[in-house]
């Protein structure tokens, strides 16, 4: 009679190291996370106020003041990244340095009490309003809409004329909210002109929150468009296209961005879109 006898040891590849430098350096690179436009968590507080100077573009010579207020997303809480190859051996360390570089994520080093692991440093993504998107949270709707507003009649400026700009241009609601808001939703164009695409979150995800620590960088969130579709305003037309297979599962959010679509003419813009997605973690 013969026996097996099956151990549980974690299987490797003894010969990696003697494969071609270029073969694992390929390896190493495939390893590293694919990333892509992340969500970051909208909170109050992030309408500054500016003294613009002639250096800067907006300044205008014959206002006395140049008072100007904008949104700071560079202020908005860091995502977080975990790269266990940095620590593998040199090769994926300096693989990982050029892969951090080419991505624009920061090594940062972790305060005290943030880590009880030996290597205490993180890697972080600072917020990119060209391609990642603002997440407001069900119950941060009217903070968000209201706030540019609301900063306009603090006493340092009441009264006084204040320009405004914001540079975000992708923003992501809940469904829930999307669907609660319809009426207020135009609003979003009177201080955020500059968004074109708005994503709605199908998937309910209680994780989907900020933690309220400010100190620490964020786990990364995303958006999956695997549900594929997409709403696309068409100006020939004065409507959204959808594009995709199934409608039929968006039929209520149909009806809310048709009523946003009568007030897209009034602030001249000629592209916006609407995707429904999942959001996931990682």
């Amino acid at each position: 009679m013969t026996t097996t006898t099956t151990t549980n040891e974690p299987s490797s590849f003894s010969l990696f190291s003697a494969l071609p430098p270029e073969l694992r350096v390929q390896v190493w690179d495939h390893a590293l996370p694919y990333v892509g436009p992340a969500l970051h968590f909208y909170k109050k507080g992030y309408w500054r106020l500016q003294h613009l100077t002639e250096a800067d573009v907006d300044y205008d010579p014959h206002d006395e003041d140049n008072l100007h207020i904008s949104f700071r997303h560079d202020l908005l809480d860091d995502v977080r990244f975990e790269l266990p190859s940095t620590f593998v051996n040199r090769e994926a360390h300096d693989v990982t340095l050029a892969w951090l570089r080419d991505h624009g994520i920061q090594v940062r080093r972790l305060e005290d009490g943030e880590s009880q692991d030996e290597k205490c440093s993180t890697f972080v993504r600072l917020f990119d309003p060209k391609n990642d998107i603002l997440f407001v949270e069900f119950d941060k709707w009217e903070d968000f809409i209201c706030e540019p507003d609301d900063r306009h009649f603090e006493p340092d400026i009441q009264g006084k004329m204040v320009s405004l700009s914001s540079d975000l241009t992708q923003i992501a609601l809940p469904e829930a909210l999307l669907l609660k808001e319809a009426d207020t939703l135009p609003e979003l164009f009177r201080s955020y002109f500059n968004v074109r695409v708005l994503f709605v979150i199908i998937n309910e995800q209680p994780e989907l929150q900020h933690d309220g620590d400010s100190t620490k960088p964020q786990a990364p969130w995303k958006v999956d468009s695997a549900q594929g579709g997409a709403f696309a305003w068409n100006p020939d037309r004065g409507a959204f296209d959808f594009t995709g297979s199934d409608k039929t599962q968006c039929s209520q959010i149909d009806s809310v961005i048709q009523r946003l679509g009568k007030e897209i003419p009034h602030n001249h813009i000629h592209r916006f879109e609407v995707r429904p997605v999942l959001a996931v973690k990682g």
